[in-house]
């Protein structure tokens, strides 16, 4: 009787105990799941690796997804999505499949595999639409179209044969081009981190020897319309040193990358993709474009990447980084965190943003950036501050870094192995 009565006491002291470790995993993982819903990669990431040990393995799985996704370690993050999917079934929500999915088909993208991101889309418009708003649902077929253009297409294929420095020029509309050629076609194009798709107009596209797609996609501009473009793969290019072979783009109509003020049509915009496969990139104040055969070692961490947009952290706050917009600009989340430093010394008034999709205005205020970058001071006079969100995929952003923040120092390196911004 008396051993009878010290097992069940041991069984509830056992099972007592896996209540509360299970408490306290989901509480960590409801703070961790809420700082990456925000944008908070940095903190979470640090708050994951000091938890790790108290979070479930499923805890563990889901969250280490979703950070080695925004850490660029695409690899790593299928394959904890996979063990989700695989051993996990019984704890998987429609919502959280449908995350896995949204997350599995962005790191095929980034591996350019083109067939498994077009799975992934179809499997969650087929399954998952009716837990889905009706724009994520337009947004999600729209992507459907990009990938089942490029289901059979190769991937893009980066050769640095060298050290590569190059002059970067500046433009019209004072942007940054660096000189693309094709055998004997020589054109200038944007170098833009901020673009999700590098991007060309219909007469570069066939300049270049591009093979165009007829089906049509929407691609979203600055004024909140949906412009229609095709999808196209270039052969092959070079950027001094560098050749790409296979780089999507997308092909407008030239109409719509003209800047009617400027009397300027942009020929093309280098994008993410093609910026992410150089793994390093220095830009110097002087215009000097450099891809170094060898890459720079650095121990500070302070670039994320949404989806196919890089985040640089700058005191605590998710900044988006933008090496294609001339001026950086400071979002609503902004000032609701700085509101009493804002209201009372500074005029309210209309501001007005946008580029080649046209110009838009809101209110806000016209304000000192001052912050701090690698242990560096850094002070931006009349900087646009917008009092209310400007569009939906901001919301959690404290602003856009633009090249007004960059030209305050001597050097940028972008690194997307090791994920960081370093300014000297």
């Amino acid at each position: 009787m008396k051993y009878l009565v010290f097992s069940s006491l041991c069984m509830f002291s056992i099972m007592a105990s896996a209540q509360s470790n299970e408490v306290i995993s989901q509480k960590i993982y409801a703070e961790l799941e809420s700082l990456i819903t925000h944008r908070y990669y940095f903190t979470a990431r640090d708050l994951y690796k000091s938890q790790y040990d108290k979070l479930s393995k499923f805890h563990q799985l889901k969250i280490g997804a979703t950070i080695d996704n925004a850490f660029n370690r695409v690899e790593s993050s299928n394959q904890k999505i996979e063990l989700l999917l695989k051993n996990y079934d019984n704890l998987l929500s429609d919502s959280l499949r449908n995350d896995l999915l949204d997350t599995k088909q962005n790191n095929h993208s980034k591996l350019y595999e083109y067939r498994q991101a077009y799975n992934a889309i179809n499997e969650i418009l087929k399954k998952y639409s009716k837990i889905l708003k009706n724009e994520d649902v337009e947004d999600y077929k729209n992507t459907l179209n990009i990938w089942k253009v490029l289901v059979d297409q190769p991937k893009q294929l980066i050769l640095i044969n060298g050290n590569t420095d190059m002059k970067m020029k500046k433009d019209k509309a004072g942007l940054s081009n660096l000189l693309v050629t094709n055998d004997t076609v020589k054109v200038p194009f944007i170098f833009d981190t901020g673009a999700n798709f590098s991007t060309v107009t219909e007469t570069t596209a066939k300049r270049l020897n591009m093979t165009i797609f007829d089906s049509l996609i929407d691609v979203g501009s600055i004024t909140g319309q949906k412009i229609k473009a095709r999808i196209a793969i270039c052969p092959v290019f070079t950027l001094g040193n560098i050749q790409v072979r296979n780089a999507v783009f997308i092909v407008f109509p030239d109409k719509e990358l003209t800047i009617t003020q400027l009397d300027y049509v942009i020929n093309g915009i280098l994008g993410f993709p093609v910026i992410e496969a150089f793994k390093e990139v220095e830009i110097t104040k002087d215009g000097d474009f450099i891809v170094p055969k060898e890459r720079t070692k650095y121990t500070e961490q302070n670039m994320a990447i949404h989806k196919l947009n890089p985040v640089i952290n700058i005191d605590g706050e998710p900044y988006s980084f933008d090496t294609g917009a001339d001026e950086t600009m400071l979002y609503d989340v902004y000032y609701k965190k700085h509101k009493k430093d804002i209201d009372g010394h500074y005029k309210e008034e209309d501001l007005s943003f946008g580029g080649a999709g046209g110009q838009t205005t809101k209110k806000g205020f016209l304000v000192d950036f001052r912050h701090t970058i690698n242990g560096k001071s850094l002070k931006l006079d009349s900087v646009m501050l917008f009092k209310d969100n400007i569009k939906e995929e901001e919301n959690y952003y404290f602003g856009n870094i633009g090249q007004d923040f960059i030209k305050q120092f001597d050097k940028m390196t972008l690194n997307f192995e090791d994920m960081f911004i370093r300014f000297d």
